[in-house]
């Protein structure tokens, strides 16, 4: 139960096209992180776009201390969000498995070089299967932010090794975020940090 009875309101505005609106007009999330103090009691409304090939969503996301730049796909089918470390291997489906995520011009998770990130849970490597490819991740907790300003910890993967369609790779995804509801799943999520927090409230409508 939140103390001041109010929730931090995310609005993310869809930069789809206007054929697409009507599909994704918006995403509203809503959710409260640290707010026990607040006083006066007021929603914040911070508006982050979407973007869209006409399949697929992707969302600007900030994280670690500096805050660093990603575009990540929104995966409403799993729980696990990732990015991936600078030595990890990328590997596209049914090609060989010995190329550098660099070579594909990601944007790269250190979290060494973030003070902020410290080690999550399990400390031992954790693989993610999806429908077509997967993704091995070590577990860490550093800061999100969305919009600049609205910011949550949470643990997530810094991948080590990405398996994934030809078109992740060729389009400006630099990880996942996992917005699926949590069936214990390991890891972290965004939903279920919401979840475990007795002030949170977190609602996705598509």
């Amino acid at each position: 139960r939140m103390t001041c009875q109010c929730a931090r309101a995310f609005q993310f505005a869809s930069a789809a096209s206007p054929q697409d609106f009507n599909m994704m007009s918006w995403v509203a999330l809503f959710a409260s992180f640290g707010l026990l103090d607040c006083a006066p009691c007021r929603p914040n409304l911070y508006q982050v776009p979407i973007y869209t090939d006409g399949l697929l969503y992707r969302i600007p996301v900030e994280s670690g201390s500096p805050p660093m730049h990603y575009e990540m796909m929104i995966d409403t089918g799993s729980t696990l969000t990732w990015l991936i470390n600078p030595e990890a291997i990328c590997c596209p489906l049914a090609q060989s498995c010995n190329t550098t995520c660099k070579a594909y011009n990601r944007r790269l998770f250190n979290c060494s070089a973030s003070s902020t990130c410290t080690e999550g849970y399990p400390q031992t490597p954790l693989l993610q299967q999806y429908g077509l490819g997967s993704v091995s991740v070590y577990m860490k907790r550093d800061l999100l932010y969305f919009g600049g300003a609205a910011r949550m910890s949470l643990m997530f993967g810094e991948a080590f090794e990405v398996v994934q369609p030809i078109f992740f790779f060729s389009s400006p995804y630099d990880g996942y975020l996992g917005l699926g509801w949590p069936l214990g799943f390991p890891g972290g999520s965004m939903v279920g940090t919401a979840q475990s927090r007795n002030e949170s409230s977190f609602i996705i409508q598509l």
